[in-house]
């Protein structure tokens, strides 16, 4: 189940481009809060995604996962409710 998740974020992320540094990865028991109203993510713009890792243990590892890829976040947010992870390309726009 993880191989998909990582599979599906690398393509994502390599069809959008840039370097892992130039995304955030964090989690999240509600996904679209933290992208739109505290990152400040555009709905409007195609550089994001979350989804559903179905556990906190599975999002936690995901979320790992790529920090160590260098995306950019902290493995220390969210809660035991934080089943959902969420990827975004920085801009100037947004807020990390």
């Amino acid at each position: 189940m993880i191989d998909h998740f990582v599979s599906e974020v690398k393509s994502f992320i390599l069809r959008i481009g840039g370097s892992y540094a130039d995304w955030y990865v964090g989690i999240s028991k509600n996904a679209a809060r933290r992208l739109f109203g505290e990152h400040r993510v555009e709905h409007n713009d195609p550089t994001w995604i979350y989804f559903d890792a179905e556990n906190a243990k599975t999002a936690r590892a995901l979320e790992m996962h790529f920090l160590v890829l260098g995306c950019d976040g902290g493995s220390g947010g969210g809660d035991d409710e934080s089943r959902f992870l969420y990827v975004y390309r920085k801009t100037r726009a947004t807020k990390q």
